[in-house]
């Protein structure tokens, strides 16, 4: 009768706390918001890639909060500058900025040994940033079915960069 019991209370317990993690997730992790990278199966890209890694789709991210240490609005030419700075201190080269007043956008390319680049073009305005990709080349692109895929170390370039912003932001 104790093992039932006992064994029963961790099954309640145990559904109890996934079910406060699975909300706390939902709350503060929407669905959407933040893709992870889709890591695809071999059979999904057997024909298509020719590379030594398993490819992945490159990874955007979309409205990503600006965040600043004083919680106040900045202006959109702040947000700018710490945009570009933090662009190139990662290695990233800004160009082609276009601004309307409310909100701008820029080009950043990312060369690699002067062998591998990529392009992101990054959106921003006083309330939120995204960064979502162009174009690249010599890494390992291959388009399968209409998606593209790209080597790995993309995503963890362009995971960098919005790192970047966003402790750029929150001390500005």
């Amino acid at each position: 009768m104790k093992k039932v019991f006992l064994f029963s209370s961790l099954a309640v317990a145990s559904f109890l706390i996934s079910g406060v993690a699975n909300a706390v997730e939902k709350v503060f992790f929407p669905v959407n918001k933040h893709p992870e990278p889709q890591v695809v199966q071999k059979s999904d890209w057997k024909g298509c890639y020719r590379g030594h890694h398993v490819p992945e789709i490159p990874q955007d991210f979309y409205d990503m909060m600006v965040v600043t240490a004083d919680g106040n609005k900045p202006k959109l030419e702040d947000v700018k500058k710490v945009l570009m700075l933090a662009a190139s201190d990662t290695g990233w080269e800004v160009q082609k900025i276009v601004e309307d007043g409310q909100a701008g956008k820029f080009i950043a390319t990312k060369n690699v040994h002067n062998k591998h680049s990529m392009t992101v073009q990054v959106y921003y305005s006083p309330e939120k940033f995204s960064i979502i990709y162009l174009s690249s080349s010599n890494l390992s692109e291959a388009n399968c079915g209409g998606r593209i895929f790209l080597h790995r170390n993309y995503n963890v370039w362009v995971n960098q960069l919005k790192t970047a912003m966003s402790r750029q932001l929150m001390i500005m």
